[in-house]
């Protein structure tokens, strides 16, 4: 019994629960390196035709590719939708 009245770890329910929760503050953790990437997108980026462009400091992700003798350019704005409305 908890002195602070939270229900038992020992129920299957709390204990999923508690796993789910070490495994996202973990990921929380990974992503404090901003020249780190967590392993999933690591391996993404390293197989992938598409070069990334990250510069700390500003809103805009870039992802470009190169295909035949034409260059794909993506561009992603990481600026909040409620951030843009003021």
């Amino acid at each position: 019994m908890s002195t602070l009245g939270f229900p038992s770890l020992t129920n299957p329910v709390n204990g999923e629960l508690a796993a789910k929760l070490e495994s996202e503050i973990s990921l929380e953790k990974d992503m404090r390196d901003p020249d780190s990437f967590p392993a999933h997108l690591k391996e993404y980026l390293d197989n992938s035709p598409f070069t990334l462009e990250d510069t700390a400091g500003k809103e805009e992700v870039v992802m470009t590719r190169k295909f035949g003798d034409e260059q794909y350019v993506q561009d992603h704005n990481t600026r909040s939708r409620d951030s843009m409305l003021t």
